[in-house]
């Protein structure tokens, strides 16, 4: 019996095919944050999560079912925070 080559890579990357795009971006943030931690050691890593806590707030609370309608929500939000925001800043 051969081997059938290339098929341990298939079944390898089969689960990043079953989750849901806002596991993808928490796990993309946590990547993030501990290579930042790594490098910058455990005071660096702080700061860094500081960056990521409104986005991770926006992902777990979003009715959205992919990226893509989570993106046109985001930028529907950015939009009406810059509509509401004064004209001339004092």
């Amino acid at each position: 019996m051969s081997k059938i080559k290339g098929v341990g890579a298939a079944i390898k990357g089969f689960g990043n095919a079953l989750k849901s795009f806002q596991s993808k971006r928490i796990d993309a943030i946590n990547r993030k944050i501990e290579k930042h931690r790594k490098r910058y050691g455990p005071s660096g890593g702080k700061s860094m999560m500081e960056n990521y806590v409104e986005e991770y707030g926006d992902i777990t609370s979003t009715k959205a079912k992919n990226k893509k309608e989570y993106k046109a929500e985001q930028k529907a939000k950015q939009e009406k925070i810059i509509k509401n925001l004064p004209k001339e800043l004092p």
